[in-house]
């Protein structure tokens, strides 16, 4: 049977494998692609979308109005009677529950089951909440997730669930976040300008000075007015001139700005090319993302680079270039200064050595250099 929940905790694998197959062939049955039932697993913000229909269980929530919900007493009382009364008080109160929508303009429809609104479905959002920990007490051998199973397909049957294209909407929605990360630069901008304007008026000997930068500036935000203007059709030509580099593979619009996957980067080392794998990054006017897609864990701590400790990045002398040809939207330059960056190492100025990078792809991706000392004194000992 193929598996459409992809987060579970794993002591209910271990424990109920046979809960976790019946709960999976029922979402299957009713139309669900994918489910997450482990609450730290997934978020729920105000950009989260899904491709496919989607269940979740208790997820939490960001950048988003919740509001919580006491279970009403009829609920109360049936889930009661079905875990004999071992159990003797049930709120959602406790959980996080979307409710709330208002700020969101979009369309949505509360689950409501004996008078409790226990759930939301978000239909442009591809994602169905069910906000009761269905799975608790099942070593005192609740049966409380038939219930609630049973009510949402009868729900869903009844409301017109189905999984619906949102590509559009997410091509809308990234388009829309450039369009505000450059208005919020533009204003940036308006007030450091509003700040020279007034050092020129107090102070005479750096009348020179804030002049250039005033000039500057304000070339940059009749560049970004004009940008605005036509920042839809700007942005894709960008991306396409992005795609013909021949070290890109994919590029696409997403939530968190522009991805670029890149192929697989290679070092010169002591005389040979190490293979450092393959990189994905993510760039907006003023913030860059780069991530490898197997990093190395050294002492406990990730690194998808020698120069890139879990999401800092150590630029060197090169931090200034790159966040000025990504506020002047030369995102084909800045793909190409980033595809070189992840081809140089400097062993006086990086996070993690190549001698230890190499050592962790060698141990199946991690090392600890405490196990060498423990073997020393161990050696010692004997």
């Amino acid at each position: 049977m193929e598996l459409i929940i992809k987060d579970i905790r794993q002591s209910i694998l271990n424990n109920y494998p046979k809960v976790a197959l019946k709960i999976n062939k029922k979402l299957k049955e009713m139309g669900f692609q994918e489910a997450y039932f482990v609450r730290e697993s997934k978020n729920v913000g105000s950009d989260t979308y899904f491709p496919k229909l989607t269940f979740l269980m208790n997820p939490r929530y960001t950048t988003i109005n919740t509001r919580a919900n006491l279970i009403t007493d009829e609920l109360k009382e049936k889930l009661q009677s079905i875990e004999n009364s071992y159990i003797s008080e049930y709120y959602i109160s406790e959980y996080n529950f979307l409710l709330n929508h208002t700020r969101l303009q979009e369309e949505y429809k509360t689950i409501e089951i004996l008078g409790s609104v226990i759930g939301i479905y978000l239909p442009n959002r591809n994602i169905v909440i069910l906000s009761y920990p269905i799975l608790n007490y099942l070593e005192m051998g609740s049966k409380m997730w038939v219930f609630f199973m049973d009510e949402l397909a009868k729900w869903i049957s009844e409301n017109d669930v189905r999984e619906v294209d949102n590509r559009e909407i997410l091509r809308k929605r990234a388009l829309e976040f450039f369009k505000e990360d450059i208005r919020r630069v533009t204003n940036n901008l308006n007030v450091e300008l509003q700040t020279h304007h007034r050092e020129v008026n107090s102070y005479q000997e750096s009348l020179i000075g804030a002049y250039n930068f005033i000039r500057q500036k304000t070339e940059q935000i009749k560049a970004n007015k004009i940008i605005l203007n036509g920042i839809d059709e700007e942005i894709e030509k960008k991306i396409e001139e992005i795609k013909n580099l021949s070290f890109v593979t994919r590029v696409n619009l997403s939530g968190r700005g522009i991805r670029i996957d890149f192929k697989e980067v290679f070092i010169n080392y002591n005389g040979e090319k190490i293979n450092m794998g393959s990189y994905f990054a993510y760039i907006t006017p003023k913030v860059v993302t780069i991530e490898n897609k197997e990093p190395v864990v050294f002492n406990g701590e990730t690194y998808h680079h020698p120069h890139i400790k879990d999401s800092s990045i150590c630029f060197g002398d090169g931090k200034e270039k790159i966040y000025q040809l990504l506020g002047d939207l030369k995102l084909k330059e800045s793909v190409y200064f980033l595809y070189l960056f992840l081809k140089g190492y400097n062993g006086g100025d990086c996070y993690l050595s190549m001698s230890n990078w190499i050592r962790c792809k060698e141990n199946g991706g991690s090392y600890d250099s405490s196990c060498e000392a423990n073997e020393e004194d161990d050696e010692e000992y004997e």
